[in-house]
């Protein structure tokens, strides 16, 4: 006669599993949303955030799991692997995150010249929700603040342009150069060579 063992089974495993796939898909969908669609950062970061609760949740629950397989042999050692499988990306992601946010300087506004930073072209309207920047980096004050250009090619592109117009143009035209839109809409006077 054979005697046949049955083997437990481990809910915990299966419902890391669960949990992982909902992580891995929330984190999938909101970053091709942010990316290629209409998602805002901050909502991007909350989004994120709430993968990152489901995956760590997935990844306690996949180590009971295997702790479960181990010490009695309950089914679901699959399950708890292929957890940790989906939990990896958006838990990578957050790590990475973290990681740079901490070893990294809190600078918003970048610009090579810190004494005289050239002023934006046009001040960005943009609404910071929930996710809001620090007073010590970016501090806010009724005035109008003269800030750098976006570090992105285009503006330092514009920025160059716009200080080397500045500093060719005879005196009397520098208050009419302040920026490209002004130069396409009017015809600077011809400079004499004597």
């Amino acid at each position: 006669m054979m005697i046949r063992y049955e083997r437990p089974y481990s809910y915990a495993a299966h419902w890391a599993r669960r949990f992982a796939r909902v992580s891995f898909v929330l984190f999938a969908l909101s970053l091709l949303a942010h990316r290629f669609g209409p998602l805002t950062t901050p909502h991007f970061m909350a989004l994120v955030g709430l993968s990152g609760v489901f995956a760590l949740l997935g990844v306690l629950l996949a180590v009971v799991g295997l702790a479960r397989l181990w010490q009695v042999a309950a089914i679901g050692g699959l399950a708890s692997a292929a957890a940790l499988v989906y939990a990896a990306p958006a838990l990578g992601f957050i790590g990475f995150g973290a990681v740079q946010y901490l070893t990294r300087p809190a600078i918003y506004d970048v610009s090579t010249d810190t004494v005289t930073p050239p002023p934006w072209l046009e001040v960005p309207q943009t609404e910071e929700s929930w996710l809001k920047r620090k007073d010590a980096v970016t501090p806010r004050t009724g005035k109008r603040r003269s800030l750098p250009i976006r570090a992105s090619p285009a503006g330092a592109m514009m920025a160059r342009s716009t200080a080397f117009t500045r500093a060719c143009a005879p005196s009397s035209n520098r208050t009419a150069l302040a920026s490209p839109r002004s130069l396409a809409s009017k015809t600077p006077a011809p400079i004499s060579r004597t």
